[in-house]
C-alpha cells in the first residue's frame, strides 16, 4: 500500500500564515499553554472511546459550547451538507425502521463516504463495536481509517437525526486528518525531490493508517486556499507546533476522569463536588480544541438540517 510517491513540482507555495485568522475560540489561560510533552493522535481516539462526543456534552450541564469561525470547507460546505441530508432522506430514512443494526450502519456509512469522496477525502471503513461505552455513539479510528459504531446507538429506538449528525461529525474528523496528511505531503514535497511514504510518516508518526498516506500521495495536487488552510491548521494541531499544548488538554481531562471515579467511590460529597467541578473545567477546555469545536459544529449543522426537513408549516418538527 505504501509504494506511492510523488515528484517535486517546479514551484509550490503555502498559504500565508498571517492570513490564518479563523480559529475556534479558546480559553485565555491555562490548558493550551502548559505541560508540553509528545502528542500522538491516539489521545483523541482514546478520549472519544472513553467519554463519547455529543453524548457526554448532554450529560454535563456545566460544559459550555464554543464559537467556531471558519470558512465553509469540505463537509462544512452547505452544498455538501444539503447533499448528505438529501441522501439520508432518500436512501436511509425510508428503510430505517425495517433495517437491522448492521444494515443501518452500512446505510449511514454509504451516505458519509459518498460525501467524503465528493470532497476528495479517502472514504472510511466501518464496523460495529459492542464494547463501546454507552455515552459514545461512534468514533473515527485513525490507525485503521474506519468509523466504529455503537450498536446500542443504532438500535430500534435510535434518534435518526442525531445518528445522522454524529456520523457526519466523525466523518469531519477523517477530513481533518486527511487534510493534515496532505499538508504533510506538501511539506515533504518542498524537502525531497521524490516524496515517498516514509517521508510523510516521519512527519505524522506511526499512528496514521498507511492507506491514508498512500491515498494522499496518489491524489496529491495543489489544494485551494481554504482546503490548504484547514490542512495547515489541523497539521499544526495534531502533529506540529500546537501538538504538545493539545496533549496538555487531553492529559488534564484524563486525570479529571480518574479523579471523578475515585471521588464517586469515596462517597464524600465535598470530594465529589470538587472532582465534578474539575471535570467540567477540563471538559470545557477539550470542547475548545479546534478539531472538536469544528467537528461538533459540522455534525450539529447536519442534524439541524435533517430535523428542519421535517418541520411543519407551523414551525414544529416531526420526529422521523
Amino acid at each position: 500500500m505504501e509504494a506511492a510517491q510523488v515528484a517535486k513540482p517546479v514551484s509550490r507555495t503555502q498559504p500565508d500564515p498571517s492570513a490564518l485568522t479563523d480559529r475556534a475560540s479558546q480559553p485565555e489561560e491555562g490548558l493550551l499553554s502548559r505541560l508540553p510533552s509528545t502528542f500522538t493522535p491516539q489521545h483523541i481516539l482514546q478520549l472519544q472511546r472513553t467519554i463519547g462526543n455529543q453524548a457526554t456534552i448532554r450529560l454535563l450541564n456545566g460544559a459550555g459550547s464554543q464559537r467556531v469561525i471558519q470558512r465553509q470547507v469540505g463537509l462544512l460546505d452547505e452544498d455538501q451538507r444539503e447533499a448528505y441530508v438529501e441522501d439520508t432522506l432518500r436512501r436511509v430514512e425510508p428503510v430505517w425502521a425495517a433495517s437491522s443494526t448492521e444494515e443501518r450502519l452500512r446505510l449511514i456509512m454509504s451516505a458519509v463516504n459518498t460525501r467524503l469522496d465528493a470532497i476528495g477525502v479517502l472514504g472510511c471503513g466501518y464496523e460495529l463495536q459492542p464494547s463501546m461505552a454507552a455515552t459514545n455513539y461512534a468514533h473515527f479510528e485513525l490507525s485503521l481509517w474506519r468509523i466504529q459504531g455503537n450498536p446500542a446507538f443504532l438500535s430500534s429506538s435510535a434518534d435518526l437525526p442525531q445518528v445522522i449528525g454524529d456520523y457526519y461529525h466523525e466523518a469531519r474528523h477523517a477530513e481533518q486528518f486527511y487534510r493534515a496528511i496532505r499538508h504533510a505531503v506538501h511539506i515533504a514535497v518542498n524537502s525531497h525531490d521524490v516524496v515517498r511514504p516514509e517521508h510523510v510518516r516521519e512527519l505524522v508518526g506511526d499512528g496514521v493508517a498507511p492507506s491514508a498516506i498512500a491515498h494522499a500521495l496518489d491524489d496529491y495536487s495543489v489544494s485551494n486556499d481554504e482546503e490548504a488552510e484547514l490542512g495547515r491548521r489541523m497539521y499544526e494541531h495534531f502533529f506540529g507546533d500546537e501538538a504538545a499544548a493539545t496533549q496538555a488538554v487531553y492529559d488534564r481531562l484524563h486525570a479529571a476522569m480518574a479523579e471523578l471515579d475515585a471521588a464517586r467511590a469515596s462517597g464524600d460529597p465535598e470530594t465529589l463536588r470538587e472532582a465534578e467541578d474539575e471535570f467540567r473545567a477540563a471538559f470545557t477546555a477539550y470542547e475548545a480544541l479546534p478539531n472538536e469545536a469544528d467537528s461538533r459544529a459540522v455534525g450539529e449543522l447536519a442534524e439541524q438540517a435533517f430535523r428542519a426537513s421535517h418541520a411543519t408549516p407551523g414551525g414544529s418538527t416531526t420526529t422521523p
